[in-house]
This record gives C-alpha cells, structure tokens and sequence, in this order.
C-alpha cells in the first residue's frame, strides 16, 4: 500500500487516522502472529497468510520475512521448518578432528579415505569413538561431509626458473600433450623438479624430485642437493627401486635436468619410454604438477632450503607422506570431460586409494602386492599423522630466514 497513513478498521477510531506501522502491529496483536502462525499446520498457516495479505496489502514473501523478523526480535525458541539434523553432535566434533589429522583433504577425498582411516586406527586402537559414530562418519555422503568441514584452503603458485635444454635430446623426445593421457596404465608416470629458493634467487638452495602414477595415484618424493646429473639420476633411480609397479615410461617437461644425455641412457637401459610436454604447456604434466602444489608445496611451503640438515629432514618428512598419502588418501581420476556450448560437465570415478588402485588394476606382482598388504595391516594412520607434523616442525625450523 503507498499510502503512508490508513483507516483503522475499529468502529472507535472513526473519528481519526493511524499509521501504518501501528495498524499492523494492532492486526498482528489481535491474531497473534507470529506465534500462530509457526503453530500452525501447512494448511491454516496458508489460510493465515491469505488473510493477512489482503487486510495488510502486503506482498505475500514480504509478510513471511516479517514474520521472521518478529519471531527472532522476540527470542522465540521454536525451530526453523526444515530437516531435522540426521547425525549427532558427536559425529560431527569427531569429522573435524579427523579431517585435521587427515590434513584437510576435499570432501570427495574425504569420502574415500574415512574407511581406510577409521580402520587403520581401530586396528591400532586409536579410535576413541563408539562404533555408531565411526558408522554415522561412514555413513555421510560427500557433499554432508563437506558442508561440515569446508574451509577455504590458501593458494600456492610460483613457478621457479627452468634451465634450457639440450636440443638434440629434445628434439628426439617424443611430445605427450594432456589429450593423450587416456587409457593411461601403471607405470606411466609424470616426473617434475621443485625448487627451494623461496623467491630469493641464486644458487645453493634445495630442490624436489616428485614423482607420481597417473593411473593410481601413486605418489613420492626426494630431496636433493642440486640438478646436477649426480644428484638427480641417483635420486631418480632410488625412486624407481622403491615403486611397487615397473616403470615403463617416463614424461618430464622441457628442463635440462632431465633432456640429457644421462637420463638418455639410463632410460635404455631399463627399458623406459621418453616423453615430454610442449614447452610453456604445464597442463601437459598436469598431473605432477598438482602434486608438487598438494605433496610438496602444502607440506613445506614456499620457502628457501639449504644443506644436508634440511635436505634430510626433509626426506625423512616425504617418507612418512607417501604412506599417508598412498595408502590412506583417496584419489579421483576423470573419465569423462562433455562439452555443451560454454559448460564442460566432467564425471569422476568413485574415491580410492592409490593402493587400492594398485591391487585392483592387476598390473602388479604377487610378491610386490603380499608385501603391500602387509604394509597395509601395520600401519596406524593417526600415529603416521602426528609424526608428520613434528617432521614438518623441524623442517619449518630449518628454513632459511632472510630479513
């Protein structure tokens, strides 16, 4: 109603006018909204609604967040209408906790690693709720637990400088663009180097040797002293010992460290495939390339390392991940990326396991998978969790400050 003045609708008060403000209030008074109206049924709160409408000329979603608003003025303790809560406060306290230990993963993550987790640590004993509520946590669909736990998580982008490479090796490398990574198998795996410089520049500083399993999930890490082929094929080679599939091709981006006569050799001589990306084109090694932002970068920062001090301890901190990360955090894998006009619609498979991964592609030796499975059973993620952060502590301790 635009009038800013109305009739009141009372035989007594012919005689003069009322505002509106008092003429609603006077209406709510006599029909006692909005109590009434909360104690209603969906039915008469309908008939409620009509009435007021058309005796306060009121917009019908306008009276209802009036209506609102008196009811929260007035401290009333009735509930919203809605849903009620399905799982307990506890269920709730308890997520939060393990979803810190678990060092915040996505919900998705989430999702598929609560079953390795609540299991790894009811075998260690750890597990200091009551089996409902381990069933409740199991029980939440992704999207429950992360309206839960969501949190804004810090971006960590900064590239580092990248030696040129040898012509003539690169130019007989083979190019693997990120459309080509379909149908990948165990053992084609995305190697990259991260650097430790925090920024500063110059020489002396640590670097990362990251490697990881498109096909599982499978990931590691070492430190080393430099990119000099005597540090890097050692290390290389040390992470190749150590992966529970063969490796059967390897593919870099376009640094010096790894286009080289050395790397040429070694290749050939335990029969590994080369590839490379485009020059410029890091979604070509997409891959790894999440995994230095989320195995190394989420661990240690973006700081600068130096000497054999920080170099081991930060090995021995990449040790205690890659269990963590192998064996109790879930990965996803697309299967499918749709265009339609402006929108791409991508569909993931179901949450699982780098280990898992391993055990169900078949690719692995039955020695290698036993020797998995009893890892697997001794493990006490908590415990692997609270060990990491003391590791990551020290490494902290061990960065070099600049003023």
């Amino acid at each position: 109603m635009s009038e800013s003045i109305i009739p009141a609708p009372s035989p007594d008060d012919d005689e003069r006018v009322i505002s509106r403000a008092e003429y609603v209030a006077r209406y709510f008074a006599e029909h006692d909204l909005p109590r009434a109206y909360w104690r209603a049924g969906k039915a008469e709160r309908t008939e409620i609604l009509n009435d007021a409408v058309k005796a306060l000329c009121y917009n019908r979603k306008s009276l209802i967040r009036l209506i609102w608003r008196l009811r929260e003025s007035a401290g009333s303790v009735a509930k919203r209408p809605g849903r009620p809560p399905v799982y307990s406060e506890a269920a709730r306290t308890a997520l939060s906790a393990l979803w810190d230990l678990m060092d915040r993963p996505s919900e998705r993550k989430l999702k598929g690693s609560l079953p390795e987790w609540i299991g790894g640590m009811r075998r260690a004993g750890e597990l200091a709720i009551p089996d409902s509520v381990a069933d409740e946590l199991l029980a939440m669909s992704s999207a429950t637990l992360g309206r839960i736990v969501r949190a804004s998580r810090p971006a960590r982008s900064r590239s580092g400088r990248r030696a040129r490479p040898h012509n003539r090796v690169q130019a007989a490398t083979s190019l693997r663009t990120w459309a080509e990574w379909k149908g990948v198998q165990p053992g084609e795996v995305q190697i990259d180097t991260v650097f430790h410089a925090g920024g500063t520049g110059g020489e002396g500083h640590l670097y990362t040797l990251a490697v990881i399993d498109p096909y599982s999930g499978w990931t590691d890490a070492e430190a080393i002293d430099s990119l000099a082929q005597k540090h890097v094929m050692p290390a290389l080679d040390r992470l190749r010992r150590r992966s529970p599939f063969k490796w059967t091709a390897i593919h870099t981006d376009n640094g010096a460290e790894f286009l080289n006569r050395s790397t040429v050799n070694w290749c050939n001589t335990h029969g590994i495939e080369r590839t490379r990306g485009r020059p410029g084109k890091s979604g070509d090694q997409a891959v790894v390339e999440n995994a230095n932002r989320r195995f190394v970068r989420h661990l240690v920062g973006d700081v600068r390392y130096e000497g054999a001090d920080a170099r081991d301890a930060l090995n021995e901190l990449y040790a205690v991940t890659r269990n963590l990360v192998n064996f109790f955090t879930a990965t996803t894998r697309l299967e499918e990326k749709k265009r339609t006009g402006r929108n791409i619609r991508r569909r993931y498979d179901e949450p699982r396991t780098p280990y898992k991964r391993l055990l169900e592609s078949g690719r692995i030796e039955r020695n290698v998978e036993r020797g998995l499975k009893a890892r697997f059973v001794k493990m006490n993620p908590a415990a692997l969790a609270r060990k990491r952060e003391k590791l990551r502590d020290r490494v902290w301790e061990l960065r070099r400050r600049y003023r």
